[in-house]
């Protein structure tokens, strides 16, 4: 067969880059990442993607929401728990528990890692524009 040189640049630790016959391709590794996991979640709450279980928390992360994000939860929480999510209600309104994340998610680790809150807040704050 026809074997090419294959040539691929990594720019920083952000970005992939590499051209074809017509055209240069420029990879964002971390929206690319995103979006693989995405598609594995969609995979999942749509029952093509298998069932990956749940991975027990060795602590649980209380998460406080506002009155439409506890609405919007109670709307779709049979779809979190077959993706592999638990949680329960916790005694202050608004008060959610973590217990169970779908095996393989991981969140950051380190000094600079941030609480579920925290970073719920942010993708909402991005969301709303």
């Amino acid at each position: 067969g026809d074997l090419r040189k294959f040539e691929l640049l990594q720019v920083g630790s952000s970005y992939l880059i590499s051209s074809t016959q017509d055209a240069l391709v420029v990879v964002d590794q971390h929206a690319a990442h995103e979006r693989i996991l995405f598609e594995r979640f969609l995979g999942l709450v749509s029952g093509t993607g298998g069932d990956r279980g749940s991975q027990r928390l060795l602590l649980r992360e209380e998460i406080m929401l506002d009155s439409d994000e506890v609405e919007r939860l109670s709307h779709f929480s049979g779809l979190l728990r077959r993706a592999g999510f638990e949680y329960v209600t916790g005694d202050r309104e608004g008060l959610v528990e973590l217990c169970a994340v779908p095996e393989g998610f991981r969140r950051p680790s380190g000094p600079s890692s941030e609480s579920w809150t925290a970073r719920r807040t942010r993708f909402c704050q991005r969301a709303r524009g």
